[in-house]
């Protein structure tokens, strides 16, 4: 008999699990709706591997992974030392109290990490490494379940908040895995990862909370419970029973202060022999408000190729309809009036023509009645006159305009990479 919550965050095909002494592999997550049964196969664990609890009731605590950080670096500094087997055996069932063979398969699993040329981490040394395609990346933190669980959901909120991208998450006691189906850039995972401020935690893990399978599954209990979903029901009890907001927050803080310190081993050989055994078990995503990665890029490709009539306000003489994309091409050059060599071009929309037949009257009484219309025009050439392609690019996005689409908004350009600011 599995547990719901089991199955939905653990049993992905080729999962392995312990039930009645044996181990299991999945073959199939799908759930038969009938049966409610879910189909295995017998199956053999990985040597080498540090046990963990995957369950409620025996999360793998802070202390107990922080220990076996200690213990790897304690093997490492063994394997560069080239220290005596037998000493050293003596020395860990001497401070653990257990057979020293206990011992071989981590110390040839560490073996294998100096080997390939790769970090070991340890309880003071976050080391982040990425799959050949970029498009998983495994944090090897030794700070349990539930700071793991904190600290995972807690990237995949910003990190997919800033790629505009939905990241799932599985931890273990010693590794935070984030997969997602499209390529998470490295400097943008520096930059999240160096960007997290203790004091924000907790808001942002609560403000999270609702789009995941936690909340879900709290609102799935207590609707069994009582038949309906009870009204004052606080999420932040999910904090308190699931996380360890606490505990993150000290974490982040020795993180900022350096005493943790974070290591990126980006390898074109992809993970390291830690980094890709492990148990990784625990699956969930994180959905942003939208997805805002395919906006975007919708958005980019528009604006890429409407078109804009640059106009020059100095002479009036010269105006020229072309695509955004053929400003881009040829830069600051196109935003010169060939008439008068002066730079103060307007960049109007194709509707726009109006307004240049305005600029061009001279009477007096009609420059009163357009004097807002004009002024806009002008506004908009001392916007491109100040800061070039970039306002061009702005300006031809609908809806925005001289008068605080830009000025005030600081709308994004989305041309080149994810966005600029103008």
């Amino acid at each position: 008999m599995l547990d719901e919550r089991f199955v939905l965050n653990f049993t992905a095909p080729g999962a392995l699990f312990v039930a009645k002494g044996e181990t299991w592999r999945v073959v199939d997550s799908d759930v038969e709706a009938e049966k409610e049964k879910i189909k295995v196969e017998p199956g053999v664990k990985k040597e080498g591997e540090i046990p963990n609890w995957e369950g409620e009731e025996i999360p793998v605590p802070f202390e107990i992974a922080q220990e076996v950080g200690n213990l790897r670096a304690k093997i490492a500094s063994f394997i560069a030392s080239n220290v005596e087997i037998l000493d050293f055996e003596a020395e860990l069932k001497h401070e653990y109290g257990v057979n020293s063979d206990c011992f071989n398969t981590l110390i040839e699993l560490i073996k294998k990490q100096i080997v390939a040329g790769y970090q070991v981490p340890t309880a003071k040394e976050v080391v982040v490494e990425t799959t050949k395609d970029e498009k998983e990346v495994v944090i090897n933190a030794c700070f349990g379940h539930l700071v793991n669980e904190t600290f995972g959901r807690l990237i995949i909120a910003l990190l997919g908040a800033r790629l505009g991208m939905d990241i799932s998450t599985e931890i273990d006691p010693y590794r935070i895995k984030l997969k997602s189906g499209r390529r998470m850039e490295k400097e943008a995972l520096k930059q999240t990862l160096f960007s997290i401020e203790p004091g924000f935690v907790r808001a942002i893990i609560e403000k999270k909370l609702k789009n995941s399978f936690l909340f879900k599954w709290e609102l799935l209990n207590v609707a069994k419970r009582f038949g309906a979903l009870r009204k004052d029901f606080d999420k932040t009890q999910i904090s308190a029973d699931k996380l360890d907001v606490e505990r993150t927050e000290e974490v982040v803080r020795r993180t900022k202060s350096g005493d943790i310190k974070v290591c990126f081993s980006f390898s074109s050989q992809g993970l390291s022999p830690i980094g890709a055994s492990g148990y990784l078990s625990w699956q969930d995503v994180l959905a942003t408000e939208r997805d805002e990665g395919l906006i975007i890029d919708a958005l980019r490709n528009r604006i890429m190729n409407d078109r804009v009539i640059l106009f020059c306000v100095s002479c009036k003489r010269w105006e020229s309809l072309r695509r955004v994309k053929t400003v881009i091409e040829y830069g600051a050059e196109s935003l010169v009036c060939p008439f008068c060599n002066s730079r103060l071009i307007a960049a109007l929309k194709p509707w726009e023509k109006e307004e240049i037949r305005l600029v061009k009257r001279r009477s007096s009484d009609a420059e009163k009645e357009n004097k807002d219309r004009v002024k806009r025009v002008y506004r908009n050439a001392n916007l491109v006159l100040s800061h070039g392609v970039l306002a061009v690019i702005a300006l031809a996005a609908r809806g925005i305009g001289p008068g605080g689409g830009i000025e005030n908004n600081k709308e994004v350009c989305c041309v080149q990479g994810r966005g600029r600011r103008v």
